[in-house]
């Protein structure tokens, strides 16, 4: 008897546990394609059966197409991407791609359930651009890349790519048909012209302006600009791969982080100037081993490499105006702030205690080298949460001095992270 005859009995029971598929249910009709998916049990476990719809049953052409999207889908083994099993004959059904049964809903409707989290949105572009790498460092092009083809699991919301029908790989000379959904599709796949890794970037980024538009600022921003750059008409200037449209998306959060805290600065400042006189801190950050990117006030001097500004007749003469001594005094409060320090403190300790963590994981072996990028990817936004966290814990979210506190708190991670990685790659 083979593998697929096998049967396996129960200690203590006669109950036998078939190899045979059973309570076979339809579980998705391709509208407008040649194949149908069921959903069976077989051990114990489901099951998805992919097969040709009757009226294409006979058909060579389409029969060629099953066993290509097999094919390609069994030689893959990423956690990002649905599993391919086997393929087999099965009874009333024909020729059937057996494939992984994936418990969850997919990213079409995830988006018409409302919002995302930061986090969450982040989370499942990057997820499907690992996955979309993986395939492109083995020559395969998806073709289809749309919110329907993206699976999130019920528990955790992680990302499992889906259908391979319309995938084509460099190792195939035949069956070399024009695909995609027009939607998504990009400019040279409706052309019926050669394509490339570019294509599926092209049509991830039409995903990722989906997504953005169920998300709040300054994200939506930023991938709004990410996605503009996937679906530029002319695919060289597009991102030209997978990990630079991951490193800007990844890199983005710590820019957006930069720019925040110099408005901060210069609202401060120009408040401080008119006149009022309230305790806001003017101080981005405290001092630390780092850096020393203090705002100093007006009478100070500045280092030998900061540009200076031309002096006034008031500075000019030593004399303070009404509104620089408002300012002086507002930087003064906010230096003594207690609060700063114990912030500053924290973001600094949570920094190195990721970046070392983060630094375990990928040297662990046991984990597959997709889990331990993807940790690795994620360690600035783990950092980004908990320094948010405890920014709400020490400020509280509805203070008017929240932000800046915040911004004052992601510089010192950025400085901190700076500092490691120069010690780690430069021996130091």
């Amino acid at each position: 008897m083979n593998d697929s005859e096998s049967a396996i009995i129960e200690a203590g029971d006669n109950m036998l546990l078939s190899a045979e598929f059973t309570e076979i249910t339809p579980l998705y009709v391709s509208r407008n394609g040649h194949t149908i998916l069921y959903k069976a049990q077989r051990m114990g476990k489901w099951h998805v059966l992919k097969c040709l719809k009757p009226e294409y049953a006979g058909n060579p052409l389409y029969q060629g197409l099953l066993v290509k999207e097999f094919e390609i889908g069994y030689k893959l083994s990423n956690p990002f991407i649905i599993q391919t099993i086997g393929m087999e004959d099965v009874a009333t059904l024909g020729r059937c791609i057996i494939l992984e049964y994936i418990d969850g809903i997919n990213l079409r409707c995830r988006l018409s359930q409302g919002k995302m989290t930061k986090a969450e949105a982040v989370r499942i572009i990057s997820q499907t651009t690992h996955a979309l790498e993986y395939l492109h460092q083995k020559q395969i092009i998806h073709r289809d890349v749309k919110p329907e083809n993206i699976m999130l699991t019920a528990n955790g919301g992680n990302v499992k790519l889906i259908d391979f029908g319309l995938s084509d790989a460099d190792s195939y000379a035949v069956l070399k048909l024009a695909a995609g959904t027009r939607l998504y599709a990009s400019p040279e796949q409706l052309q019926g012209t050669n394509t490339d890794l570019r294509s599926d970037i092209y049509s991830l980024g039409k995903v990722i302006s989906e997504i953005a538009t169920h998300t709040s600022q300054p994200l939506k921003r930023r991938l709004n600009s990410i996605a503009k750059k996937c679906t530029v008409t002319d695919r060289e200037r597009r991102f030209q791969t997978d990990a630079e449209l991951l490193k800007t998306l990844n890199s983005n959060s710590l820019t957006t982080w930069i720019v925040a805290a110099a408005t901060l600065i210069i609202l401060i400042i120009t408040l401080a100037v008119n006149g009022l006189q309230h305790n806001v801190p003017t101080k981005v950050i405290s001092q630390s081993p780092y850096t020393d990117t203090t705002v100093r006030p007006a009478t100070d001097q500045a280092p030998a490499t900061t540009q200076q500004l031309s002096p006034t007749p008031e500075t000019a003469s030593g004399k303070l105006t009404d509104s620089k001594r408002s300012m002086t005094t507002a930087i003064d409060n906010f230096n003594k702030d207690s609060r700063l320090a114990e912030i500053n403190s924290f973001a600094r300790q949570c920094a190195l205690a990721e970046l070392r963590h983060s630094e375990k994981v990928m040297a662990d072996t046991t984990i597959s080298l997709y889990e331990r990028s993807d940790y690795n990817a994620r360690t600035v936004q783990r950092i980004e949460d908990k320094i948010k966290k405890e920014v709400k814990r020490v400020i509280g979210e509805d203070s008017p001095e929240y932000s800046i506190y915040l911004s004052a708190a992601m510089n010192i991670s950025l400085s901190t992270i700076r500092e490691y990685n120069f010690k780690k790659y430069s021996g130091k």
